[in-house]
């Protein structure tokens, strides 16, 4: 194992490790977390054919997925902290920082605190096709706001840290989505800033009886309907508590259930039945406006209001006198 030290800032060259015959061609681990880089080479590792652990946690740099390419035997990959503003002051994205090609078997994967917003389409492929067996994935203190179905392709993950990044809610079907990673044994949700509000409903329901094993005694409201609820748990927490109102009815949809307000409830089954009567009579005035003329047509002549019909065939509520 090698280990680098407070080396300063530096850029690491391509030749540093010389090729692939050099000496380090049988290292299997390297730790160069801490020490200021600011750039690596492409292909800087390349020569490590069996290099099994890198750290590069904490250093400044950015784009760094060209660089860690040749290394096809990582079992361990610790990228923490590393990325950085390009010119333009944007952060380079979760795809960005990993290498193109197959690591087979890659089991620990830590990209937290890089200010990854999105599962973006370079990451969720790394995931789900070139890093498949990755048991231990770390996105924590990062800038998610939500899930979807691209978590799914996660099957063999088995520790999954979710904490510390954007989430305000979890709609009820990320959560199912969620159920559908079988193996999982840790699931960290807590210090994201959930607004305890009654969006936040599902959620709450979901930690109370699902059986994947959440840190929910460590989930908390960051804001909620009454600031007294700030800081509670949300396991605790009841339907007045996150809505406010304390009669709410809870209707289902194939998307998922919606919660409405009773006295919003009672507006809709009073409408109802209004607008049914509106359109009877409706049809009820079409229908004899329609024989009226009929019967004009007939017997007399249009207009003409004093016009008795003698067909003993016609219904006598369509006579007029």
């Amino acid at each position: 194992m090698v280990r680098v030290v407070n080396s300063g800032p530096l850029v690491l060259p391509e030749t540093l490790f010389g090729d692939v015959n050099s000496d380090l061609g049988s290292l299997k681990q390297l730790n160069l977390s801490g020490n200021g880089l600011t750039e690596i080479s492409d292909l800087a590792f390349a020569a490590l054919g069996n290099l099994e652990v890198l750290d590069l946690s904490h250093n400044p740099l950015g784009c760094i997925g060209n660089a860690l390419a040749g290394s096809k035997h990582l079992v361990k990959l610790y990228i923490s902290n590393t990325n950085k503003q390009n010119e333009h002051g944007a952060y380079c994205s979760g795809g960005s920082m990993l290498p193109s090609e197959k690591l087979e078997s890659l089991q620990i994967l830590d990209l937290s605190n890089n200010h990854i917003t999105t599962i973006d389409p370079k990451l969720e492929n790394f995931l789900c096709n070139q890093a498949f067996n990755v048991k231990n994935l770390s996105l924590s203190g990062n800038a998610l706001t939500k899930l979807d179905d691209k978590v799914m392709c996660l099957s063999n993950v088995e520790d999954l840290d979710l904490s510390h990044n954007n989430f305000t809610t979890l709609l009820y079907k990320e959560a199912e989505t969620l159920e559908k990673l079988f193996n999982l044994k840790s699931l960290k949700l807590a210090g994201n800033p959930w607004m305890c509000d009654c969006d936040l409903f599902d959620f709450r329901n979901w930690l109370n009886k699902t059986a994947l094993p959440v840190d929910v005694a460590e989930i908390r409201c960051h804001g909620a309907f009454s600031e007294k609820d700030t800081n509670r748990l949300i396991k605790n927490m009841e339907m007045s508590d996150l809505c406010g109102e304390p009669q709410i009815v809870v209707c289902y949809f194939p998307e998922g259930p919606v919660h409405i307000a009773k006295s919003s409830m009672y507006m809709i089954m009073l409408a109802i039945p209004l607008v049914v009567i509106a359109v009877i009579i409706t049809c009820v005035i079409c229908c004899r406006r329609r024989v009226n003329r009929q019967r004009q047509r007939r017997k007399g002549k249009p207009g003409d209001s004093h016009y008795i019909s003698d067909s003993p065939k016609e219904p006598a509520y369509s006579r007029m006198v």
